[in-house]
């Protein structure tokens, strides 16, 4: 059996989102993600990987509307995947 990690790290730098309606700039702080996978892996072709997409649930907004709209960013998300191969 085959143990593997992975961690994958994303800085999103500073982001001024421009209101037209408003005239007026909306700043977005630099924001870090960390996403990581966990997993075990048989010679015969099967796998489990236990997975966190945003690791430390960092909240903030992916984007900007004219119109007063917020997107909020997707919040700490985690799962199981079993595989086999055949």
């Amino acid at each position: 059996m085959n143990l593997f990690a992975r961690a994958d790290f994303q800085v999103i730098g500073k982001t001024t989102f421009f209101d037209f309606e408003q005239a007026d700039t909306n700043d977005r702080s630099a924001v870090e993600l960390l996403d990581v996978r966990l997993g075990v892996a048989a010679p015969n072709n099967w796998a489990v990987t236990l997975w966190a997409k945003n690791l430390f649930d960092k909240k903030y907004n992916t984007e900007y509307s004219t119109f007063g709209f917020v997107y909020k960013a997707q919040p700490l998300r985690w799962g199981i995947d079993f595989r086999k191969d055949f």
